[in-house]
């Protein structure tokens, strides 16, 4: 009875073994090539960091790039503002009562072209005076000075004026 009873359990235990065995190696497989598949994506994974990460250093310097030039131009536009509000301020406060500007125009660079009427070229003349005299104004050159007559008779003196605003 002992030898009967030791070949079944001598037998379970090699089939025990085996099976086990078995399982270890179907488990160790299993892993191999879940690790196959997770390297792989590993290495999509770098692959796609770097790509992002060189991107972020891209957006990055055109950030820089983009909010210095934008800091840039609020600055200039500050100061065109600035100077333009004391361009008016001043074009008041140099021309005299018997002067009227009928029109202005100015470029980006500060070069502005006044068209106006005076009542004489003695007018005109103090006027001239009063913007060469202006730390607002470079250069003063007046390109045209026409005499008319009103309709009641009178002469009136047409002129055109070109300045240069110091924008700094």
């Amino acid at each position: 009875m002992s030898q009967s009873n030791q070949a079944p359990r001598a037998s379970f235990l090699t089939t025990l073994a085996v099976f086990l065995f078995v399982c270890a190696l179907l488990y160790g497989l299993f892993l191999w090539v879940r690790g196959i598949g997770l390297n792989r994506d590993i290495g999509r994974l770098e692959a796609d960091m770097t790509r992002f990460e060189s991107e972020i250093a891209i957006l990055k310097e055109n950030d820089v790039e983009t909010l210095s030039y934008a800091a840039e131009l609020t600055d200039l536009l500050e100061i065109r503002e600035l100077k333009w509000s004391e361009f008016l301020d001043e074009l008041n406060t140099l021309a005299s009562e018997d002067i009227f500007f009928s029109s202005y125009s100015a470029g980006g660079q500060g070069d502005v072209q006044l068209s106006g009427v005076a009542n004489s070229y003695r007018s005109v003349s103090e006027m001239i005076a009063r913007f060469e005299a202006s730390p607002l104004f470079d250069p003063v050159f007046v390109p045209s000075t026409t005499l008319g007559t009103r309709g009641d008779g009178s002469q009136v003196v047409s002129f055109s004026l070109d300045l240069n605003l110091i924008t700094q």
